[in-house]
């Protein structure tokens, strides 16, 4: 699960010179390298040092973050 050179270098220069969006750029590593992505099963099965600000699937965490965002519904 990791990106390429060039993949990592896209990135970069997506956030310093705006040529491609970063959209774009996601969009094609994801159809080329799918693997460099989460899925729900590989992280069901992380432990994650601080607890996830969101609702991502998790085995666990270490600390719990007293600062979560909480939706008001």
């Amino acid at each position: 699960m990791y990106l390429t050179d060039d993949e990592r270098q896209a990135l970069l220069s997506a956030s310093v010179n705006r040529a491609e969006s970063l959209d774009q750029i996601l969009k094609r590593i994801r159809r080329t390298n799918p693997d460099a992505f989460h899925t729900d099963e590989t992280l069901s099965s992380r432990v994650f040092y601080d607890e996830p600000m969101g609702s991502e699937p998790c085995r666990g965490f270490v600390r719990y973050s007293h600062t979560r965002k909480v939706r008001l519904t």
